[in-house]
């Protein structure tokens, strides 16, 4: 019965932890928003899963169609900094640097290709078409 309570309550912690790092992602890219294109993404648009291939955390949009056009708007936060991963993200959060600006050991550790964008939006939207 100890056995039993101390793993669920260690799953309990574990599950805090996660949802805590995944909103202290979502809160980075929050803040980098620009403040023409903050009124037109609402707080509860933004969404987050974790990088699969290593570490870092992806940030995104579910909805991919904007009036008419589809658009992947997604980020990727790792040691506290966020990085648009195409266009339209950029478009949203002008002031961060591109992955391809990341100091290259931090962007080693996301094991993704820091000039293209394709295995990461997969990654993401690949259960959201």
């Amino acid at each position: 019965m100890k056995k039993t309570l101390s793993l669920m309550f260690l799953f309990l912690f574990m599950a805090t932890i996660v949802f805590a790092q995944s909103e202290k992602a979502i809160d980075t890219v929050l803040a980098n928003l620009s403040l023409d294109e903050l009124d037109r993404m609402k707080i509860t648009d933004l969404r987050s899963k974790d990088n699969p291939k290593s570490e870092g955390i992806f940030v995104y949009v579910p909805q991919d169609r904007f009036y008419g056009v589809k658009r992947n708007f997604i980020w990727l936060v790792i040691e506290g900094q966020a990085y648009p991963l195409n266009g339209p993200s950029k478009k949203l959060t002008p002031s961060l640097t591109w992955p391809r600006e990341a100091p290259e050991a931090v962007w080693d550790k996301t094991g993704l290709n820091p000039y293209v964008a394709t295995e990461a939006i997969e990654i993401v939207f690949e259960n959201n078409e």
